[in-house]
């Protein structure tokens, strides 16, 4: 268990420091290649929706002027107006302040990934996941592979953690098996 959260963390810390690299250089392809990557998080975040600047800063507890001086990068917010500004807008804590690599400490990966909704996360690279529940005649499947989990889960006597990692392995050995198959083709 500890060395596969171990490994979890690794690839985390691994992707998140990927992404973050990948998000740097676009940055310093832009017309904004003067903002840091904290700018740009906070400043995407206010002008998500239809609020404006005054609206952020009613709801926040604060002026109007301290909401500009944080997105021309005058002042940094508090903690914890930075928690109520990912909460108002539904971006995680961690992406509004990730201007720096994550040094791997499992804890704060922990409570990010907690904090992510990997399915719509990964909806947006994979559409498929945003739409599969409407597919007429799927639920039935749903309702049997939550049996065969249950079933599975408690034939091996395995948290839920161990559970959805094997489980996950087997459906990618399958994955990967079938794609071996059709690059033969």
């Amino acid at each position: 268990m500890q060395n596969t959260a171990k490994v979890v963390n690794e690839l985390l810390v691994e992707l998140f420091n990927e992404i973050l690299t990948i998000e740097k250089a676009a940055l310093q392809e832009s017309p904004f290649k003067d903002l840091s990557i904290t700018e740009m998080h906070v400043i995407e975040a206010i002008g998500m929706g239809s609020r404006t600047m005054t609206d952020v800063a009613d709801q926040l507890g604060v002026s109007r002027q301290t909401v500009s001086k944080w997105e021309t990068d005058q002042t940094v917010p508090e903690l914890i107006k930075v928690k109520l500004l990912s909460q108002l807008y539904n971006v995680s804590y961690d992406y509004l302040i990730s201007g720096s690599n994550l040094s791997g400490d499992i804890t704060s990966i922990e409570m990010i990934v907690d904090e992510i909704d990997w399915t719509s996360a990964w909806s947006k690279k994979y559409p498929i996941l945003a739409t599969y529940q409407g597919i007429e005649g799927i639920q039935p499947y749903c309702q049997q592979i939550c049996n065969f989990y249950d079933h599975f889960k408690n034939m091996f006597n395995l948290n839920d953690e161990d559970t959805v990692l094997i489980l996950k392995d087997m459906l990618y050995q399958k994955f990967k098996s079938e794609n071996k198959k059709n690059k033969i083709k």
